[in-house]
């Protein structure tokens, strides 16, 4: 047990040592309970859920269910056509993890108009229903990040979102 930012964290295992024809497995088990917590710089978090990592030590798999209460993301950036439309796009990087073992990954996460996005010149407010599948070493996601609202500032013009989606139907694709 123990405190996560300012909200709960319990987590609980057991390891399992092979007799003679056996493997090593581990079951571990870990909850959210209103946590919050810093996920980069600018990016805030506040989660409930659970997640198991089970299995054969050679062969660990991620899985569970996060709620995210509260995702907010601040930015300072310019509103100039080359910020939004690159000569050269990059490639998303995926933070890696220290470990040398590459863990499987199966978890859904639902955010019910909690998703905030700001800066100086944009303010948007998100819903989301995605899955996160692969592994450590290739994740991707699959789901829908629908804008509940909008507003983009761009010298003396208001730019309102009034609906719209982003799904991902393939895990590296949007």
């Amino acid at each position: 047990r123990g405190t996560f930012g300012s909200g709960a964290l319990r987590f609980w295992g057991e390891l399992f040592m092979p007799t003679k024809d056996d493997v090593s497995r581990m079951e571990f088990r870990s909850i959210l309970d209103d946590a919050e917590f810093k996920v980069m710089p600018g990016m805030t978090m506040r989660a409930s859920g659970a997640f198991d990592l089970e299995g054969p030590i050679k062969d660990l798999l991620l899985r569970g269910n996060i709620e995210i209460s509260k995702l907010e993301y601040w930015k300072n950036l310019e509103l100039k056509i080359d910020n939004f439309l690159p000569k050269k796009g990059k490639t998303l990087t995926v933070p890696k993890f220290v470990s040398s073992q590459t863990i499987s990954v199966d978890v859904h996460a639902e955010a019910k108009d909690s998703i905030l996005f700001q800066s100086d010149q944009l303010e948007a407010l998100f819903s989301a229903s995605v899955d996160f599948r692969g592994s450590t070493d290739s994740l991707g996601m699959v789901g829908t990040l629908t804008p509940t609202r909008g507003q983009v500032e761009y010298r003396d013009l208001v730019f309102r979102l009034d609906r719209g989606d982003i799904t991902s139907t393939e895990e590296y694709r949007i």
